[in-house]
């Protein structure tokens, strides 16, 4: 099961990007801080680790694309309110 649970996290990882990417609605962002960003929600939502979770939000992006409510909360928690750190000794 543990396999399983790994294959479909790397699965929807790879489907956030490609839709995020297809995306024309929103800013482009690199790659890994997209694939960081889904990796803190999945650990907020105690998501990392459960099959049950990761296949619905799997599903869900499947068949809605960049309606999905997976991807729109993702979006919306994450990414929007994302901000870079300021460099040491400025702000």
């Amino acid at each position: 099961m543990e396999e399983r649970t790994s294959s479909l996290k790397l699965d929807l990882i790879q489907e956030f990007l490609s839709q995020y990417a297809r995306n024309e609605a929103v800013l482009p962002v690199e790659p890994y801080l997209l694939e960081q960003a889904l990796r803190s929600y999945l650990d907020f939502i105690r998501g990392t680790d459960n099959f049950s979770i990761l296949q619905a939000a799997y599903q869900d992006l499947r068949e809605n694309e960049g309606g999905s409510v997976f991807f729109l909360k993702l979006f919306r928690t994450t990414v929007i309110s994302w901000k870079p750190k300021a460099p040491k000794g400025r702000g």
